[in-house]
């Protein structure tokens, strides 16, 4: 087996055993995440729904400013995008 075999296999061995271990630490379901997904969700649907950057449940409150608006607002335009609200 010559040089360049031999790596190609040890590269291909790496990636398998890589992806392995990252698909054992995927959570597919959001309930496993813990509360912040939850509130992610919660600001995205307030935010598709025209209510703003608050929480569905306490609309009173002035805008969130504990969690960061890039992800809520990604999951808001895929949210109006499929109307999954």
């Amino acid at each position: 087996m010559t040089s360049r075999a031999r790596t190609l296999l040890l590269g291909a061995a790496l990636l398998v055993v890589c992806v392995a271990l990252y698909g054992s630490t995927v959570h597919r379901e959001l309930g496993d995440m813990g509360g912040d997904s939850a509130m992610y969700v919660l600001l995205a649907t307030s935010v598709a729904t025209g209510h703003g950057y608050v929480d569905l449940h306490d609309p009173w409150q002035r805008p969130h400013v504990k969690y960061p608006p890039l992800f809520p607002l990604m999951i808001a335009a895929a949210f109006y995008l499929t109307r999954e609200w």
